[in-house]
């Protein structure tokens, strides 16, 4: 845990460039506001740890147009793993765009 604080104070004072960080340990508790860019080896199955990975670099405090970049290799997994999350993504974008919806549900 020291380590890890040590690390992340060093990023966010421009000490270091790169910080590396697995989807776990990069989706919860980790500011690296300084950032503007992520590159994802790996997504998760689940949408909101990838939103919580990719807001890590977000933030009021960021200033800078923020970019995420996906490495996935065509026709492996991973890349039917990135489709899916994307899938989903745009249901959730569409089911909380239908206003008409979330009412009848929410009056049932």
């Amino acid at each position: 845990m020291a380590e890890r604080k040590l690390n992340v104070d060093r990023f966010q004072a421009g000490e270091i460039q790169v910080i590396l960080a697995t989807m776990g340990a990069g989706s919860e508790g980790l500011t690296l506001n300084r950032a503007n860019r992520i590159l994802f080896l790996q997504r998760s199955f689940s949408l909101t740890e990838n939103i919580q990975a990719e807001a890590r670099i977000g933030g009021m405090a960021q200033t800078r147009p923020m970019q995420c970049i996906d490495l996935v290799c065509q026709g492996t997994l991973d890349a039917a793993v990135l489709e899916a999350v994307y899938a989903k993504e745009q249901n959730l974008q569409d089911v909380v765009r239908d206003v008409g919806w979330i009412r009848r549900q929410l009056s049932a």
